[in-house]
């Protein structure tokens, strides 16, 4: 009742009763024991009883976790600043500026000659033509390993497409920027899947590119095995252009950089011709927001539309003079 408290005692069997007690008296009231032994019995909490009977069993020796070893950690843990995104701004930096300071370092003259030190430096130092076809070199060499990653991992490529489809549907370009903000660590830089989810975010918009019977799927993966190596061979003609006429013989290095240069850049610049107007013919571009598209197909493939006619344009320079020197320092 509202106006009265329980209060326990033991009887002299050693048995737990339950009295009663008046507040404004203090007096207990005389009822039978029994009937508050069975109170006590019948409100005792499930969760006590299910403590003293796992008190009671045997206390089981929990297996103790190893520790994972520094070296697992050093290479799981993910990179400080190190994510998609700096990842290629960090590849731009070492493989189109770093060489050009170090080839403007060694080829400089000794102490004490001061004209022809400045002399040998500028003449290290590419124009800004060079530097162009510099960047969009190692730009697509980087790129060309993730065409790689394209052909190899094609069937999980597909698998990630779909989950990335329900999982970004209707805010697509969220995909985007998750993908170029993923984090590093050293083990998952060199990690070609992790490089392979640009095509599965980019078949967002163009589903073509998870579709291994697509032309967008076939040009991309024949680039990535077919420019590394004119990249890097026009990448020595705009660095070190002396030294690899040393090394070819100066009447086949500006007819070996000429030619390649000519059909590699015509090759790149033809699929992504090619590409673009599929992209539209086929309305692929149809339901998209209209930044999205110009951003991550318009501006994303139109590098690769500017800069090989830059390229175009150097080697027919090269074939016409004779010569692979003048055209990246005039």
């Amino acid at each position: 009742p509202g106006s009265e408290v329980v209060s326990t005692s033991t009887n002299t069997q050693g048995r737990l009763s339950l009295c009663p007690t008046s507040p404004a008296s203090g007096t207990a009231f005389n009822i039978p024991t029994a009937e508050y032994e069975m109170a006590a019995v019948t409100k005792r909490p499930a969760a006590s009883a299910a403590a003293s009977a796992q008190s009671a069993q045997p206390k089981q020796s929990q297996p103790q976790q190893k520790q994972q070893p520094l070296s697992s950690v050093a290479t799981e843990g993910a990179i400080p600043g190190l994510n998609i995104a700096t990842g290629f701004a960090i590849w731009l930096l070492i493989t189109s500026v770093v060489p050009v300071v170090l080839s403007s370092a060694l080829l400089s003259s000794p102490d004490g000659q001061a004209d022809a030190q400045a002399d040998a430096q500028a003449a290290s130092i590419p124009n800004a033509l060079g530097f162009a076809l510099l960047f969009f070199n190692n730009l697509n060499i980087l790129i060309a390993f993730c065409e790689i990653a394209l052909g190899i991992h094609i069937r999980w490529i597909q698998q990630d497409y779909r989950n990335l489809k329900e999982m970004y549907r209707g805010v697509e370009y969220k995909a985007a920027f998750a993908y170029l903000t993923m984090p590093l660590s050293i083990t998952t830089l060199f990690d070609s899947k992790r490089w392979a989810i640009m095509w599965s975010t980019y078949s967002l918009w163009d589903p073509s590119y998870q579709n291994q019977e697509s032309f967008g799927f076939f040009v991309d993966v024949g680039n990535g095995w077919s420019t590394i190596l004119p990249c890097l061979l026009w990448n020595a003609a705009i660095i070190v252009p002396h030294q690899l006429n040393s090394i070819l013989g100066q009447q086949h290095a500006w007819l070996a950089v000429g030619v390649i240069g000519c059909c590699s850049y015509w090759q790149v610049l033809y699929g992504t011709i090619i590409y673009l107007l599929s992209f539209i013919f086929n309305a692929r571009h149809k339901g998209k927001p209209l930044a999205e598209v110009l951003g991550f197909v318009g501006f994303a493939n139109g590098i690769w539309f500017v800069f090989p006619i830059f390229g175009i344009y150097a080697a027919v320079i090269i074939l016409r003079d004779q010569d692979i020197v003048d055209v990246f320092r005039r």
